[in-house]
Parts: structure tokens; C-alpha cells; sequence
């Protein structure tokens, strides 16, 4: 059976066998032949085995912000980042991933959120993609 590419610090979830995720979300600590060792994020608890049919990888996508715009987000002073319709912005926007992952070249750290909402507006004549973040995952 062909699985999906895993790598050690990859964000997971448990797949239930109609293929829907369930549960919290996970990073990937070990990888062997047909198992996935993943541990609860934000829980200091120990990793759960699971087969390697069994694991959902959400898509994600990166995108470069500021360091004010991450921390904002990450104190939950703002939900939506707003940015040019750039090549990459407007790649987000076709390909509607789960989660997006914020970065920054300043203080070189990184965010990654689950996405509610992706739109793309028209301000000042110009296309802006918006992005509404939910739940903090890392």
C-alpha cells in the first residue's frame, strides 16, 4: 500500500477508517516501516503507535509574515492577516490548505495555525488575500 511521505516533526491526526480526522493534533516523533510514533502537542504525555494507514497528514502551506503580525496572532489580538495577491498568496487561496504555517526572517520563528476562512477581496483596486486563523497548533 503507498502512504504519504512522514518525517520526524511533520503535524498528523488519527484517521478514522471513513478517512475523516479525529482527534488532536500530533507530531511525529519516529518513523518505522509501517508505523507512525506521534505525541499530542502541548500534552507531556507518552506517544501513541499508529499504523501508518491510519494517520491523516493535513495539507499545509507557509507563508512569510512579520514578527509583529505572529505575535499578534499568537496573543489572539488579530484573527485575520490580510496580504497583496502575490504568487504565493493567490496559491493559497486556489489550493485551500487545513493549516497554514506563519514565519518570519526577523526572530526565525514559526506558527502554525488551522485556517477557517480564505478569501480574496478587492481593496483600493487591488486583490488582497485574507486569511481568518482558528486554533493555535504550534
Amino acid at each position: 500500500m503507498k502512504y504519504p511521505k512522514f518525517y520526524v516533526g511533520q503535524v498528523v491526526r488519527r484517521k478514522h477508517s471513513d478517512g475523516c480526522a479525529i482527534g488532536p493534533y500530533m507530531r511525529v516523533e519516529h518513523i518505522e516501516r509501517d508505523r507512525v510514533y506521534a505525541s499530542m502537542i502541548g500534552r507531556d504525555i507518552p506517544n501513541d503507535m499508529l499504523l501508518k494507514k491510519n494517520v491523516y497528514v493535513p495539507t499545509i502551506f507557509s507563508l512569510s509574515v512579520s514578527d509583529e503580525t505572529i505575535e499578534r496572532l499568537r496573543k489572539r489580538k488579530t484573527y485575520t492577516v490580510s496580504h497583496p495577491a502575490t504568487t504565493r498568496w493567490n496559491s493559497i487561496w486556489k489550493k485551500k490548505p487545513v493549516l497554514v504555517r506563519f514565519y518570519s526572517h526577523g526572530k526565525a520563528f514559526a506558527r502554525i495555525f488551522k485556517i477557517d476562512c480564505i478569501s480574496k477581496d478587492i481593496i483600493l483596486r487591488e486583490p488582497v488575500i485574507k486569511i481568518t486563523v482558528g486554533q493555535l497548533v504550534i
